[in-house]
Parts: structure tokens; C-alpha cells; sequence
């Protein structure tokens, strides 16, 4: 037993109309003293940086940094337009990006995309950053490469070099690209929009060898407003979630979707789903070997695939929409939030079984705490402007923590403190409720059976 992971508990960041505060998570739920309250009115955005050494906020006068060891502030920078930030994969630079404006004065404008050294505030690279959609640069996981798309150009850096293009490459009609999160070598997805009746494509390359004429993989489809790359983590296959906006046929108010594979070996699939209608949400398992799809008319189906894309395991028909796979993969999540009425079941992922039920309404947010044993329920505003607050539950269906908001402040975001992925070893799973708030839990006979 690790005494060290015993002992570090995640805290959690809560930002509203009063400003930004910590507090300890389970089993205290304190606030976190050295933390000192940001009591700004109009704090846009807060973020822990991927390894969870830093947490940054906006407050419309600077972006804050704060060293999460002590809590204490270690750097302020002097950005009140600022609008959204982002950190690198391992916490080195901090970006923010702000509406891009002209002026008469200035009828070019200014870069309005910057970049930051995390553990000081200094400034490292101002880039023009004008759409605010895949604003944020793209890095391997080991920061040493960055890449840009600017208008149909890809622009690949050294890092720390931010002032020479090792490599670019113009791609005709290219919509967006991702970066695997491998190291060396690493793969480039783009999205290329076909024109004039010609299909539009994901296509796959090894970087460096962005030859447009061979691709290591090419998956074409019609029909696309919309195409979500999501890898996983591995970096050795990509789903592409392809979404027109509106269905021809009229059959849904979601438009129409297909999900298409593509592993960095070349191979490529369509994943066929075993039901008509929309594709709600879909989750790579963070042990890279399965993901999971909600699909087709309500009541949707929730389906496990391989990575040859073969069904390997249905979780039966619910009203759901939602999926969360805990961070070590151990436990999935599946919630039916928004126009749902906020059911939520926890599974065994490796033994395929039900652990709990639980009922989380008006549901805006939910996160996995990082040791994959509590996770967290919001409302929030904008979204919804009453009874706002946010609950902690334990996978076993036990609520633990509930905080109300009062109804004249609006709570707007929480968040998990972040770590270091081998922090936490996968939780041990027991079918017992932990003591907690009692939440209606299944009978344990309910649980060994198989979903219709």
C-alpha cells in the first residue's frame, strides 16, 4: 500500500459570481486556506495544468498562475482581454487566446494568440489566432514538437524555437488536423473537405513524410459539416465522429452521424451500430483497447467495441447520452443528462457488471475524480440558472458531499485537481455502498444480471 497515494487527496477548484475558490476534496471538503480567494466577479476561465503542478485562472484583469505545492501566486500576467487559456501537455507554457479586433489605428490587428512560460509569466511568442474554433496549438505529449494550422498551411515547430517552421506543408481544402499523443515518431490526421461532389477524407500521415499523394491511411466519406478526431491515448488509433447538421431525410433533430476508425498501422473501418438514429457520445477507454458508443433513438443503446471495431459487449437500452470512463479504466459511466432526467449507472468494465444506480437531475457537469474512485455532479449556469450547486458521489452510488448554491450567486465551473497519470493505481472494486448520504442503490440480485 502506498503510503504516498494514501495521502494525497485531490482538491477541487470551484469558480462562480463570487470568484474562484479551493477546497479539499473527500473525505474534508475544507476550503484549502493557503489558497488565497480570487474575489473577482468576472472570472472567465481556470484550468490545472495536465500534470497538476499549476492552476490558472482569469479574473479580467490577468491571467493568475499558482504553484499548487503552496497554493501561493508565482506569476500575474497583464492580459484583461484574455478569454480562454490552455496549458502545454506537460505544464511547461501557458496560452491564451483572446477575440481577435482591428482598429483604425490598427487595421491589422495584433496577435491575439500568446504564449507563456508557466513557472515565471514570461512571454515567449505572440502568433495572429483569428478563428477561435481549434484555437490552441497542437503538441506531441513530449512538448518537443508544436504545430499550427494557418489558413490551408501546416506549420510544424521545435520547441523551445518558436521563431522557425521546421516543416510545413500546404493542404489543399484542409478543415482541421490532429497531432497522436505519441512522441517520435508521431502521426498527423487530417481533415480535408471534399469539393464538388468529391467525398471528404481523414487522412493519416507519419511525420515528418506529409506526402499529400500517399497517405499511410485514407478514409473518405460524404456528408460531413463536422468531423471530431478522438484518439486515444496510446496514439495507435483515432475514431472520426462525421456530422452533418442537418438530416435530409428529416428522421432526426441531430442531423446524421458515422464513426470511422483508423489505426497508425493504415488499417481503417466503419464501426457499423446495431440501431438507427443519432450517435450521442463516444469514449475511448483509457487503457486504449475499447471504446464505447451511445447510439440510435431513444431509448439509446451503449455498446463496447474493439479495436477491429466488433461489438464485444451491449450495456441494454437506456435514456442516456453521456459517458465517463473513470481515469484508470476500470469503471465506465453512463448518464442520461441534458433533456434526460439524469439516471446514472456505474459498470465493472472488466467484469462487465452493474455496480450502482443513482439519480443525479439536472445534471450540467461530471468529472472523474483522478483516483477513479469519486466523481462529481454540477449544475451550472449559464445552462441553468436555479438551484445551481455541485454534489461528490463514490462509484458505489453513495453520496458523499452535496453544496448548494444560494439563489442570488451562480456557481459556473468545478474542477478536479490533475496529476501525474501513475499517481493513482486503478481502485480495488467493491459492489457495497460506502457510507455516505444513502442513495438508492440496486438490489444485489439486480446486479449480476445481464442487460436485455
Amino acid at each position: 500500500y502506498d503510503l504516498k497515494m494514501a495521502s494525497v487527496v485531490p482538491t477541487v477548484a470551484v469558480r462562480g459570481s463570487t470568484g474562484i475558490s479551493i477546497n479539499h476534496g473527500p473525505p474534508s471538503y475544507e476550503l484549502v486556506s493557503a489558497f488565497h480567494k480570487d474575489e473577482s466577479k468576472s472570472c472567465k476561465a481556470m484550468l490545472f495544468s495536465p500534470l497538476g503542478e499549476y492552476f490558472a485562472w482569469l479574473n479580467g484583469k490577468e491571467i493568475q498562475i499558482a504553484s499548487t505545492s503552496t497554493w501561493k501566486v508565482i506569476a500575474k500576467i497583464d492580459r484583461p482581454k484574455a478569454f480562454q487559456i490552455e496549458f502545454s501537455p506537460k505544464g511547461t507554457y501557458i496560452l491564451a487566446w483572446e477575440q481577435f479586433s482591428v482598429s483604425d489605428a490598427n487595421p491589422q490587428g495584433s496577435p491575439n494568440l500568446n504564449i507563456y512560460k508557466s513557472a515565471t509569466g514570461e512571454f515567449v511568442k505572440a502568433f495572429m489566432q483569428k478563428k477561435n474554433s481549434n484555437w490552441a496549438p497542437n503538441w506531441t505529449p513530449d512538448e518537443s514538437i508544436c504545430a499550427r494550422l494557418v489558413n490551408s498551411e501546416l506549420q510544424f515547430y521545435k520547441v523551445p524555437d518558436f521563431e522557425t517552421i521546421v516543416t510545413k506543408v500546404t493542404v489543399p481544402n484542409i478543415n482541421s488536423f490532429s497531432l497522436s499523443p505519441e512522441n517520435d515518431p508521431f502521426h498527423v490526421l487530417c481533415y480535408v473537405v471534399g469539393k464538388a461532389g468529391q467525398p471528404s477524407a481523414g487522412r493519416l500521415f507519419q511525420y515528418p513524410n506529409i506526402d499529400l499523394n500517399a497517405p499511410l491511411a485514407n478514409k473518405s466519406f460524404f456528408q460531413a459539416d463536422k468531423v471530431d478526431m478522438l484518439w486515444n491515448k496510446k496514439g495507435s488509433g483515432v475514431l472520426l465522429l462525421v456530422s452533418t447538421d442537418v438530416d435530409k431525410t428529416n428522421a432526426s433533430y441531430y442531423g446524421k452521424q458515422s464513426l470511422h476508425f483508423i489505426s497508425t498501422k493504415g488499417e481503417t473501418a466503419l464501426v457499423v451500430l446495431g440501431k438507427e438514429g443519432p450517435i450521442y457520445e463516444v469514449e475511448w477507454s483509457p487503457t486504449s483497447t475499447e471504446f464505447c458508443v451511445i447510439y440510435g433513438f431513444m431509448p439509446a443503446k451503449a455498446t463496447l467495441y474493439n479495436l477491429k471495431c466488433e461489438p464485444v459487449y451491449e450495456f441494454g437500452q437506456a435514456p442516456r447520452n453521456t459517458i465517463h470512463f473513470n481515469p484508470q479504466g476500470n469503471i465506465l459511466l453512463l448518464a442520461g443528462f441534458g433533456n434526460l432526467n439524469g439516471n446514472v449507472e456505474t459498470w465493472d468494465v472488466r467484469q462487465r457488471k452493474l455496480i450502482a444506480k443513482l439519480d443525479a437531475p439536472d445534471t450540467t457537469l461530471l468529472h472523474w475524480s483522478p483516483n477513479g474512485e469519486h466523481f462529481m455532479t454540477a449544475t451550472t449556469a449559464p445552462r441553468l440558472r436555479t438551484g445551481n450547486g455541485f454534489k461528490i458521489w463514490h462509484y458505489s452510488g453513495a453520496l458523499l458531499y452535496e453544496r448548494p448554491w444560494n439563489k442570488q450567486e451562480e456557481l459556473w465551473e468545478v474542477l478536479w485537481q490533475r496529476f501525474s497519470p501513475s499517481t493513482f493505481r486503478p481502485p480495488t472494486i467493491s459492489y457495497k455502498p460506502v457510507e455516505g448520504a444513502p442513495e438508492k442503490n440496486v438490489d444485489a440480485e439486480d446486479i449480476t444480471q445481464e442487460p436485455e
